[in-house]
């Protein structure tokens, strides 16, 4: 059954090279890309300011004093296990060193608070003179004004991403990609873009049967249309640009469309074009007839003979687990592309420890110039391009131009290989992701979530110090898989909850902390009642027990 919901709807459909695509058009990007970096530097000297003003409270400045002193103390290793252990999942001489650094840690939090309570009116002040120089960088950013918001809202929510976690923002390199944001006013009802009465943005006409036949065939044919959107304005003269678009699913006729992105990104060597439709609207909302049903589900990676487990689901009332598994089938492709990698490595030392046995010069002037960018450790464009230029003076060391022209085509061809098949790869999984949780969640009301920062695992040094656990890592994603599943609920209903108190070596049975000497294995005996069980069914059974009842 259904009922309908007024909720956030999004549609992306794939775009191909647009037809009327200009230098203007690469401009606007560049500026974009620009405008990013002007308001990562006036964030950094807004970061340099601030740490100034806090810095002149004493307690704030010993508190830091002390938790460097004693970070510097400690051994390269230690200091890594330390800021990304849990004590219970890692027993052992370094939980003292953990709870000391814990708690210089709090000592720095709370002296923190307080340094920043005396010091309002100057971090006021600062904040607004930060916030005047971005309105400064976007206005003289000579971008459209949808262009031109659509970064600056973008940076501000990494920022504050960032200034939550302790992280950096960064610069970024401009290499073609980016995207153009049409924010369209009053909310436009979908079926006037079809009409062509909008001016940001406009919608080829389709056939009413486009999403009705049988025949997949005769549905692609009818599905292919065109966008044409805004790229900039100037001087009151509007630039657009028209790509044809597959449009594989409808856009609700009564929907208000709030926003249009067009994004470029580069695959191989290809440029990947979608727009993303962003709209309010009815959709039909999905919930069960049957009584209140709640669910555990325990997220991670875990390497089995059947592929990488990503998710151990536990229904309530339920004797036997589920699990969401990628296949040893996705699992053997993305080690596939690891080869593939290596291969172009191997490839891309052995040419280069060829051309340094060659006596450029003798060569032309034009290649002499190109041959000095070469390094030791040159990436494979720099070389390639090194072939490029040499076929103007292809005269000049026939034998060693084709030797390099082999190379820089076999790259070539292995560069995108490697892309696609990754591409191919990633798709797979995400839709093997959205497959089983409307599978196994279809009859859910109440979803119970571990509570794991998985960008905290990530950076974990053991996983980084060990190439295949990060690799699997990579090849399972549980991030996003826990984005499907938080959709999902949403979609469906169902309310999320966030366990925070969850211990993988607290007994389901008896209750008993386990002192594990193989934290690793899976299967765990406890030591107080005998009991065996799987440390991820076991996770998923104490966060049903711990959580009240559904009425």
């Amino acid at each position: 059954m259904s009922r309908s919901s007024n909720q956030l709807i999004i549609r992306k459909y794939g775009l191909l090279e647009p037809s009327n695509w200009g230098p203007d058009c690469e401009h606007e990007l560049f500026l974009m890309n620009k405008l990013w970096n002007c308001l990562v530097e006036l964030h950094r000297r807004a970061q340099q300011d601030y740490l100034s003003i806090i810095m002149n409270d004493l307690d704030f400045a010993e508190a830091t004093d002390k938790l460097r002193k004693f970070s510097d103390s400690l051994p390269a290793m230690s200091k890594g296990e330390i800021q990304t252990s849990i004590p219970e999942a890692n027993p052992g001489p370094v939980d003292q060193l953990t709870a000391a650094f814990a708690t210089l840690k709090r000592d720095v939090a709370v002296a923190g608070k307080r340094a920043r309570a005396k010091a309002r009116e100057p971090l006021r002040t600062l904040e607004e003179s930060r916030r005047a120089a971005v309105k400064r960088a976007r206005q003289t950013s000579g971008l459209w004004w949808g262009n031109y918001n659509a970064v600056v809202n973008a940076f501000e929510q990494a920022r504050r991403t960032t200034l939550r976690r302790g992280g950096e923002l960064k610069f970024k390199r401009y290499d073609g990609s980016g995207r153009f944001t049409n924010q369209l006013k009053r909310n436009v009802l979908a079926v006037a873009l079809f009409e062509g009465s909008n001016s940001q943005v406009k919608i080829g006409n389709m056939p009413t049967p486009a999403w009705q036949y049988l025949r997949r065939g005769e549905r692609k044919r009818l599905q292919r249309t065109s966008l044409t959107a805004t790229i900039y304005t100037r001087d009151g003269e509007r630039r657009t640009v028209t790509w044809p678009m597959i449009m594989h699913r409808p856009l609700p006729p009564d929907c208000k469309v709030t926003r249009v992105v067009i994004t470029r990104r580069k695959i191989g060597l290809k440029w990947r074009w979608n727009a993303v439709f962003t709209a309010q609207g009815q959709l039909p909302l999905l919930y069960s007839t049957k009584p209140a049903l709640k669910c555990a589900i325990n997220l991670g990676w875990r390497v089995q003979a059947e592929g990488i487990r990503v998710a151990t689901i536990i229904l309530e009332g339920s004797p036997s687990p589920q699990f969401i598994v990628v296949p040893l089938s996705l699992v053997t492709g993305f080690s596939f592309l690891k080869d593939l990698r290596e291969r172009r490595s191997a490839q891309r030392r052995e040419i280069l420890s060829w051309l340094r046995t060659i006596d450029f010069s003798e060569a032309p002037s034009g290649l002499a110039t190109r041959a000095l960018d070469i390094k030791p450790n040159s990436a494979a464009h720099i070389i390639a391009s090194l072939a490029v230029e040499w076929r103007t003076y292809r005269e000049w060391e026939p034998a060693s131009f084709s030797r390099l022209e082999v190379w820089r085509r076999d790259d070539k061809r292995l560069l995108l290989w490697e892309d696609n098949y990754r591409e191919k790869l990633i798709n797979r999984r995400n839709d093997l992701f959205r497959r089983e949780v409307s599978e196994h969640l279809v009859d859910v009301n109440h979803v119970i979530l571990q509570d794991i920062d998985l960008a905290k695992i990530a950076g974990n040094n053991d996983l980084l110090a060990n190439p295949n656990t990060q690799r699997y890592r990579i090849m399972a994603s549980p991030s996003t898989l826990r984005a499907y599943i938080m959709e999902f609920a949403r979609r469906s209903g169902s309310t999320v909850q966030i366990h925070e108190a969850v211990s993988t070596w607290r007994c389901n049975m008896c209750s008993a902390i386990l002192d594990s000497k193989s934290p690793s294995t899976l299967r765990q005996t406890c030591s107080a009642c005998g009991a065996v069980w799987d440390q991820d069914v076991n996770a998923c059974r104490i966060m049903l027990k711990s959580t009240a009842p559904l009425l």
